[in-house]
């Protein structure tokens, strides 16, 4: 019951993140549209306490993706990588297109990319 507890504040938070990150870039209004679309569907809030490895790997894609809108090249490198490697290797199939829009866009170079896995 604890582990679901903290979990569930684990899920809060993460996607307290992204929703933050969404109103920053977005605006207000989009932040408010996105919470009212997420807590219409059902599963979101029933899986947010569930100790599956979908849902650790939820919380990290989520921390990601805010990073990744906030522009946070290095942290967005290691919330994938968490994400990716230990939790749920098809979320690069999500992250890996984010990360290649960058580099093409020449808003992240390939050095930064490999210094925080060196």
């Amino acid at each position: 019951m604890i582990a679901r507890s903290f979990l569930g504040l684990y899920v809060v938070w993460s996607f307290s993140a992204f929703r933050r990150a969404v109103k920053k870039a977005f605006g207000a209004t989009t932040g408010r549209i996105l919470v009212a679309i997420t807590c219409s569907q059902f599963h979101f809030l029933f899986y947010a306490s569930r100790t599956l490895p979908n849902t650790f790997g939820m919380c990290c894609m989520l921390i990601a993706t805010a990073y990744w809108i906030t522009k946070q090249w290095e942290n967005f490198l290691w919330w994938s990588g968490l994400a990716v490697l230990i939790f749920r290797s098809e979320l690069v199939i999500l992250l890996g297109p984010m990360l290649l829009w960058e580099l093409l866009r020449d808003k992240l170079k390939m050095d930064e990319i490999l210094m925080p896995g060196a």
